[in-house]
Parts: C-alpha cells; sequence; structure tokens
C-alpha cells in the first residue's frame, strides 16, 4: 500500500478514491450546475465525445463545448426537468467519437445534477 502524502487527511484519501473510480466508471458521468456550468465529467465520456476535462471544466456553459444540435436538445431537456417537482429521465444522441452516435439516457433532477450512460 502507498504512504499517504504528507498533511493529507482520510477525507483527501476518499475523495481520491472516488475519483479514481468515477474516472475509471464503464460509462460516461456528468455533473452540471444549475448554471449549465459542468462541475465533474469523467474520463470514459471524455473520450467517448473526444472533448478534453479541461475544456468541459473551463466552458461558462455546455452549449460553449457541445454541437449546436445536441445542445438544444439538452437545453430542451433541462427545461422540462426544470418545469417538474421530480426526477427527469431524457435521451439524447451523442456524436461519439468513434464516428458512431450514442443514445444517452440522462436523468435529471432539481439539485442541478446530471449523469449520463450510453444506452444504445
Amino acid at each position: 500500500m502507498k504512504d499517504k502524502p504528507a498533511g493529507s487527511s482520510p477525507l483527501d484519501s476518499e475523495k481520491m478514491l472516488f475519483q479514481a473510480i468515477l474516472d475509471n466508471a464503464p460509462l460516461g458521468i456528468w455533473f452540471l450546475g444549475i448554471d449549465g456550468r459542468l462541475q465533474f465529467v469523467n474520463n470514459t465520456f471524455c473520450n467517448a465525445v473526444g472533448i478534453s476535462e479541461e475544456r468541459f471544466l473551463a466552458a461558462k456553459h455546455y452549449v460553449d463545448v457541445l454541437p449546436p444540435e445536441i445542445s438544444a436538445s439538452c437545453l430542451r431537456s433541462d427545461e422540462e426537468c426544470m418545469a417538474q417537482s421530480g426526477p427527469h429521465l431524457s435521451r439524447e444522441q451523442l456524436p461519439f467519437v468513434t464516428a458512431k452516435s450514442i443514445c444517452s439516457r440522462s436523468p435529471r433532477s432539481k439539485s442541478g445534477t446530471r449523469t449520463a450512460s450510453p444506452w444504445g
């Protein structure tokens, strides 16, 4: 087992482990703030769509990074989510770097987070 870096806390170790699990998950995951800014995106999603984590996280809104037709679909789904009181499930077609389009299920809630998983 590796030694912990000097000054690291158990919480830091837990955070690093959770980050590694999410980054290596076999499905794309992203968390979206209520303002449309991505707060987290995992390696699987970035690799699938061919957009770097840095570019996603630097964008003021996901519409600045995603293609216009995908952005429009996501914006409609966000509006539908905000118009209802419970969780919302939407589907978008995401262009993957493999040149095939994948249907993505995106559960949403008013907490402002979104998680995506390939479905197709």
